[in-house]
């Protein structure tokens, strides 16, 4: 995690802490079928949310990073990718180690 967050975005992690691993069908498997092998499929992604409790650095844009910020509680963008909220809620519930 620490090197993804290294490439994406140019922040150094100091210090972190698994939130959780998400694989609810759903909210991890893709609404509509993509192709693989010229066959329509759904995809189910398992995601481990890791909670970055330090860092050092400054964000710098790149070809992978079209916008970012910092929000407040019930400030998140809306709309969202339909697996966040249950995320965000854990997170500012102060949970740790979640699995859904």
């Amino acid at each position: 995690m620490c090197r993804e967050v290294l490439e994406e975005v140019g922040l150094t992690v100091t210090r972190s802490s698994l939130l959780g691993v998400y694989s609810d069908p759903k909210a991890t498997v893709t609404e509509h079928p993509v192709l693989i092998g010229g066959q329509p499929t759904h995809i189910h992604f398992v995601v481990a949310v890791f909670v970055v409790e330090g860092f050092s650095g400054a964000v710098t844009p790149n070809e992978e990073v079209d916008g970012w910020g910092w929000f407040a509680r019930g400030r998140a963008p809306n709309p969202m990718i339909r697996s966040h909220p249950i995320r965000l809620e854990d997170f500012w519930a102060g949970a740790r180690g979640v699995v859904r």
